[in-house]
């Protein structure tokens, strides 16, 4: 079972002290502990459920005026004396997570985050492995991973940007009542008392866009439905590493950039080679000569390629729309041409996913001229 620990003590005593082993009864993989002391309170944040669809990210806190270490030593002494000391899962470790005796409490609401009850026709998924942020003006914030799945025509959703960081406003709650069987009123909770965070807004998830104000950082709205997005790549001039529009790194001879949507166009060269790379063995290869497009898409062990010419007399430029998990080429004078002219080759780049591909790193896009 995944642990998540505290580290070294001080005294030797112990080499490690397990402060939680997941939220469920057969919880799986807790992992990623954050730790925040916020007034008297020290809150613990684990992901749990694995990075795929069952991704989630749950709270616990503890009481430890006087700091964690102390708190640790007064559990463990009263635990002791009513016989409900926590088993530790090795000679040299500790543990305050047992069946009756425990450090760290979990929110009732847990999930704090996660889109697996979402569905599968959620835009976002795979939410997880998140991290509080205070701002002393903005107020708090969520950062955390997630996925976001592209519909495509006979493959089911599929993920071709790989893991990315989102973000999120979080207001801090308590509950309503605390209701009594003496009918005697909600019970008042301490007024120094935290409580817990939640995502702002009462949503349950995570937006799909935040408007900011540019002047003071506001968040001003929030767009919880689906939204669809698009971007252009203008690969007609050769990408340098650094250029200012986004990290570029280097593989195979080529200078790629991170594809900034799933819903994209690509403006290749008049002459040159548009390549569309998940990692070595899944790439999209398109090469113009002014006559003709040459195409090879490699995946794994497998390679399919192919040639079309380019109509004579066609106005525009060569132009690659990628979208639903296709790739048209298509000869267009403009972006937003591109999105309706008719295609001179379709390609099928489900290879290309994560999900063909494994790993999480996404499609990056370069090109040579």
């Amino acid at each position: 079972m995944a642990k998540t620990h505290a580290s070294h003590d001080a005294d030797g005593d112990y080499g490690k002290t397990v402060l939680w082993t997941g939220y469920g009864v057969e919880a799986v993989w807790a992992e990623g502990p954050h730790l925040y002391r916020i007034g008297d309170w020290v809150y613990l944040m684990t992901a749990e459920g694995g990075t795929s669809f069952d991704h989630s990210e749950m709270t616990m806190r503890a009481w430890a005026p006087d700091g964690l270490r102390p708190a640790i030593d007064s559990l463990q002494s009263q635990a002791h004396a009513d016989g409900t000391e926590p088993r530790a899962p090795r000679a040299d470790e500790r543990s305050v997570v047992g069946r009756y005796a425990r450090l760290f409490h979990p929110c009732k609401k847990n999930p704090f985050l996660t889109h697996r009850h979402l569905g599968l026709e959620e835009r976002v998924q795979c939410v997880g492995h998140a991290d509080l942020l205070h701002h002393p003006r903005l107020g708090w914030w969520v950062a955390c991973l997630g996925s976001r799945e592209t519909p495509t025509a006979g493959q089911g959703a599929l993920s071709f940007l790989g893991r990315e960081t989102f973000v999120a406003p979080v207001d801090w709650q308590h509950d309503p009542a605390q209701w009594s069987l003496e009918s005697n009123g909600p019970a008042q909770g301490e007024s120094d008392d935290p409580g817990w965070p939640v995502l702002a807004g009462g949503a349950g998830r995570l937006a799909q866009t935040l408007c900011i104000d540019a002047a003071d950082g506001t968040l001003l709205d929030m767009c919880i439905g689906p939204c669809e997005s698009q971007a252009v790549v203008d690969a007609r001039v050769p990408f340098a590493v650094g250029d200012g529009e986004g990290a570029a790194v280097r593989a195979d001879g080529t200078v790629y950039r991170r594809m900034p949507e799933d819903r994209c166009v690509v403006l290749c060269p008049p002459r040159g080679t548009v390549r569309i790379r998940q990692d070595g063995r899944h790439t999209l290869s398109v090469a113009t000569d002014g006559a003709s497009v040459q195409w090879a898409l490699g995946e794994g062990t497998e390679r399919r390629e192919g040639m079309v010419p380019i109509p004579e007399g066609e106005p525009g430029s060569v132009m690659l729309v990628f979208d639903k998990g296709m790739v048209r080429v298509v000869v267009a004078q403009s972006a937003e041409q591109a999105w309706t002219a008719p295609a001179v080759e379709v390609i099928d780049v489900a290879p290309l996913s994560t999900e063909w591909s494994g790993g999480f790193v996404g499609c990056l896009v370069g090109c040579d001229a």
